[in-house]
């Protein structure tokens, strides 16, 4: 269990790693790719998707071969590589997204890493040919995924968080606001909270028990 200490002290570092990937969202409000300051200790993120749908298309086997990749080119400790949820673009996998940019490329194929690399993630160039048509504006911009036509009228909830972090670390989770009802512990809000959790049956009821007697 971590004290409460430690998840604010994760909340605030993962917040500022994660801002790089949340160039357009709400939660940030920090404007377009081109204001947004980075907090990451690297350069761009490269994320790749993990859902059924791209795994099935040879994602992983993408996300192996920009690995290797990044390494032949000395960028392992500049460029971080993601795997993501789904994107819910599942006919257009494998997909890999570069932030801060949101570069969105669609059906990734292996022979089109080193392009990837060499172009984008080496020199900057964006590989305008690879990107999903959709994204690709007149002249020199690209349209965030979240201006396309799939996206443009949906409201994610519950999903907001899918292909944007990874779900296998719990810390960028934290670092998107999970857990913030903690911060209330020993709250007359936390105990009504724990009668919820106790009463809904979650798993975790006992942990938040705990932390709250402390």
């Amino acid at each position: 269990m971590k004290s409460l200490e430690e998840l604010k002290s994760i909340r605030e570092r993962m917040h500022e790693e994660l801002k790089i990937r949340y160039e357009r969202e709400e939660y940030y409000q920090a404007g377009s790719a081109e204001g947004l300051e980075n907090g990451s200790q690297y350069r761009k993120h490269v994320l790749v998707c993990g859902g059924t749908g791209c795994t099935s298309s040879g994602s992983q086997k993408i996300r192996e071969e920009l690995e290797a990749e990044l390494k032949r080119n000395g960028l392992e400790n500049e460029i971080c590589v993601i795997k993501t949820g789904c994107f819910g673009l599942c006919a257009l996998g494998p997909i890999m997204i570069v932030y801060p940019e949101g570069a969105f490329y669609s059906m990734v194929k292996e022979e089109d890493i080193p392009e990837i690399v060499e172009e984008h993630l080496v020199k900057g160039n964006v590989v305008r040919h690879l990107l999903y048509d959709e994204t690709v504006k007149h002249g020199e911009g690209i349209l965030p995924l979240q201006e396309t036509r799939f996206y443009k009228k949906q409201h994610r909830v519950a999903l907001r968080n899918c292909g944007v972090i990874s779900p296998e670390k719990i810390e960028e989770y934290i670092g998107t606001g999970g857990y913030d009802e903690t911060s209330g512990c020993n709250s007359d809000h936390f105990r009504q909270w724990i009668k919820r959790k106790r009463r809904s049956r979650f798993p975790d009821r006992n942990e938040m028990e705990i932390c709250s007697s402390k």
